[in-house]
């Protein structure tokens, strides 16, 4: 999500640039140009006007002029030639020769000729700044959306990491939750689902527990009825064959016994605990303490090997389950050394090996071992 947010702010920072910084600087520029042109328009009018004063006035030229006109438009001019209808000629300044400058001549009432240049250094240094004064805004104006990006990224994506923890939390069995609400209502109002949620689960819970515990007491008090009733049955007849019958009723009734305690320890399997940082080597060194003498029996090794470097999200019960699991079925069907080995996988998984040096998994089974309740054994 940051990255889609940073993507798309520096586009709009761009779209910006383009649409309205350098427009406007372009438009600037052209307008300092202007006013820069319109500087030295002035002087030269401002030149003209004291020139045709005097000459009005039959006083002779003075350099005063230049000095009294620079002071009055207070926009310098750096080069000024007059000359008078009788052929004088009066200059201001060393003339300009390059070609970095702007020029205007006008003729006076009184028939003189007025020149004024000035050098486009101060108009390309007042271009040059106003164009850095731009770059500064821009790059303000895209550090302080970015900083915005991230900080508006932040305020969003540290609730919803609650919040996928929480619904994984819900998703693991954890009834109870506590989230901290983070104001923003969208988000709260997902959170308030998700325990209402978590609660509706721990009732449902409750009431399949309520049917286990009721369904134990009350199918295994017949059936052991029944089987009483068959076993003397079995004992007080004389017959050969009622005998037998009465002996497979048995091994039914067993069976059937077996299949509701199945089913009740199913249903019981089914509570709810919440996911914790499992250090595998804790797991391994209880197993190897609990299976190492029966291994020892059988004249066979135990071998455990933790290659991990962090801890796993798991169920610690859970996880020793399956593994003392795996190491009795080794321990009943396989052969050879077994070895137990868990490594890394990748940045954030975590692999268990549980490995012997038996015969292995025949053909015709081995599409189906991992299909719920499926046995090669029968048990």
């Amino acid at each position: 999500m940051r990255a889609k947010a940073l993507t798309m702010a520096l586009f709009i920072v761009f779209v910006a640039i383009v649409l309205f910084a350098i427009p406007f600087g372009i438009y600037t520029s052209k307008y300092i140009v202007e006013k820069h042109e319109q500087y030295n328009v002035i002087n030269a009018l401002g030149i003209a006007d004291r020139v045709d004063s005097n000459l009005d006035r039959n006083l002779p030229f003075s350099f005063s002029i230049f000095s009294r006109v620079l002071l009055q438009t207070e926009h310098p001019y750096d080069y000024a030639q007059v000359i008078m209808p009788d052929g004088g000629i009066y200059t201001y300044g060393k003339d300009i020769t390059s070609k970095n400058y702007y020029i205007y001549r006008v003729s006076t009432l009184k028939g003189a000729l007025v020149t004024t240049k000035t050098f486009q250094y101060a108009t390309n240094n007042e271009i040059f700044w106003m164009w850095v004064i731009i770059f500064i805004l821009s790059s303000a104006f895209a550090s302080f959306t970015i900083a915005l990006v991230f900080y508006v990224t932040h305020k969003f994506s540290v609730p919803l990491i609650y919040l996928a923890a929480q619904a994984e939390a819900v998703g693991a069995g954890a009834i109870r939750t506590q989230v901290q609400k983070s104001g923003i209502e969208e988000m709260d109002l997902v959170q308030e689902e998700l325990s209402r949620t978590a609660e509706k689960i721990a009732r449902r819970i409750a009431v399949e527990k309520q049917f286990a515990s009721n369904a134990s007491h009350q199918l295994r008090t017949p059936l052991t009825a029944l089987c009483m009733r068959v076993e003397e049955i079995e004992l007080i007849s004389d017959s050969e064959d009622v005998k037998a019958e009465a002996a497979k009723c048995i091994e039914q009734i067993d069976r059937l016994t077996g299949i509701v305690e199945d089913l009740l320890n199913s249903a019981r399997n089914k509570n709810i605990t919440t996911q914790e940082a499992v250090f595998l080597y804790e797991i391994f060194d209880q197993q190897h303490k609990e299976w190492d003498l029966y291994f020892r029996k059988a004249k066979r090794d135990l071998i455990v090997i933790d290659e991990t470097t962090s801890a796993a999200l798991a169920t610690k019960g859970y996880i020793s389950q399956v593994i003392a699991t795996l190491i009795e079925n080794s321990l009943k069907y396989g052969d050879g050394t077994t070895t137990v080995d868990a490594y890394m996988s990748g940045s954030k998984g975590i692999i268990i090996d549980v490995s012997d040096e038996g015969e292995g998994i025949s053909e015709d089974i081995s599409s189906r071992v991992f299909e719920k309740y499926f046995s090669g054994h029968g048990s």
